[in-house]
Parts: structure tokens; sequence; C-alpha cells
């Protein structure tokens, strides 16, 4: 998560992109759309 970032509330629907996944322990890391228009 980048510094300064807040997660969404449980529940919400977010839209982002699987970006690095691990088949051995079912791990994922999404980059959230949200996150890239507030640094862009």
């Amino acid at each position: 998560m980048p510094p300064g970032k807040e997660l969404p509330a449980l529940g919400a629907l977010v839209s982002g992109e699987v970006y690095w996944h691990d088949d051995r322990n079912h791990q994922v890391r999404v980059r959230l759309d949200e996150w890239q228009q507030a640094d862009g």
C-alpha cells in the first residue's frame, strides 16, 4: 500500500490491476485505480 493512502472500506467496490500473485500461498498484490489517479 502506498504511504499516505487508506484502504477502501469493507464492502466497497474497487477496480484495479493484479500485478503479482503466488500460487503457492494464494497471495495477490493489487494496484487500485484510485491510488493511480491520486498519484498522477
